[in-house]
Parts: structure tokens; sequence; C-alpha cells
């Protein structure tokens, strides 16, 4: 009967707060009411993972060489830049790293271990929980061992985002460069589980973004 319009319009004319103030009041009910809902959940059924042995985490300061390498490296910024189109501002933004020199995690493929690896890390509530490494010299990923699977750039969804699903870290980089709210999930086969679905619901709309392949 106001008129058209969406929520926050209505709460803004409702209660006579600026745009910014009926945002942040509609955020902080949908915020109470799906951490309600989530709480009461977990009291009732365990984690599927209880019991399993504890994933590494690294904190921010403690990833943050990585981010300092990928600075100090014109040859990884020209890369990104050049073959998958990623600034350095995107690159920054979304805490990408380099190491040059992967040692034994690169496995069996000892003649690119050293020739310079991106580092992509998934970080949730302030933690890097997961750390992926794509290879400058040939289409070759590592992860670093120890580490959970987890959802890339997913942390802090909010309920008015709309949330552009993709199968590949620097698709998501390409969409957020562009103005688009996005997160990865780990690979095309990946079957997400119940805390990455959780995750992703916060969400107010989501559109899957995956690649035209098969997979």
């Amino acid at each position: 009967s106001c008129g058209s319009g969406n929520v926050v319009q209505f709460v803004q004319k409702l209660d006579n707060l600026s745009f910014p103030e009926a945002k942040q009041k509609v955020l902080a009910e949908i915020n109470r009411a799906w951490n309600s809902d989530k709480e009461a959940v977990e009291r009732t059924f365990s984690p599927l993972d209880a019991g399993a042995a504890e994933k590494k985490t690294f904190t921010l300061s403690q990833y943050r060489k990585l981010e300092d390498t990928l600075q100090a490296s014109s040859e990884a910024q020209v890369w990104l830049l050049r073959e998958r189109g990623i600034s350095w501002e995107t690159a920054k933004r979304l805490h990408f790293g380099f190491k040059q020199d992967l040692g034994a995690i690169a496995g069996g493929r000892a003649d690119i271990a050293d020739k310079g690896w991106i580092a992509l890390p998934c970080i949730v509530d302030g933690q890097v929980v997961s750390i992926e490494y794509r290879s400058i010299a040939d289409k070759d990923f590592r992860r670093q061992p120890g580490m959970k699977t987890a959802l890339f750039n997913s942390d802090d969804v909010g309920p008015l985002d709309t949330l552009y699903i993709t199968e590949g870290k620097f698709d998501c980089a390409i969409l957020e460069q562009n103005g688009f709210r996005s997160a990865s999930l780990p690979n095309a086969s990946s079957k997400l589980t119940p805390e990455m679905k959780a995750q992703l619901m916060q969400a107010g709309r989501i559109v899957l973004a995956g690649d035209a392949d098969s997979a």
C-alpha cells in the first residue's frame, strides 16, 4: 500500500530512517533469524566431521609473506594480467599470493616445481583454511597438505547479495573485478558439504556461473 519498492525502502519509510540505516536494520534482523535457526540445528545434529583430525589453518599475518612475494614479483603480476585478465588490485583484494618453489608439494612435477605458483587462499572468519597453488608454467594445480577443502571468497556473503557461483577461482576473481559478488567451488566435481551450503545459502539470490563443459 506504500507504493513500489523493496523491504529496505519499506523500513526506511516506516521508521523514518535513511537508506543506510534501514539497510543495517534489515540485515541485523535477517542475521538474527539466520543465526537463531542455525544454532538450533547445530544443537540438535552433530557436525559430520566431528571427531575427524583437525585441519591446519593460518592466520592472515602468517599467510602475509605469500602476498608480499606476489607484490614483489612483476613476473607473476604480468602473468595474472596477461593470461587471466586479473589486475594487481583485484589480486590484492582477494589475498592472492605467490610461491616461487613449491618443493615437495609439486609431487611428480619436478620440472615445474621451481617455476612459480600463484597462491589462492580460502578465508573463513579471518583464518586461511585452504590454499591452492596454480602453476604459471603449466596447467597444473596443487593443494597445501593438511588443510580442508573449502569455498573460495565465500566469507561475508550477505543476505542482500546476488551471488555468482563459479567452478574456478580465477573466474570468481574476474566477476569480482567487474563488480559482481562471486564465490567459487573447490572444483567442478566437488560435492558441497553442509557447511559450504550454509555459507552459500546466506545469499539472497544465487546464480550458477559454471563453465560450458561437461564437468
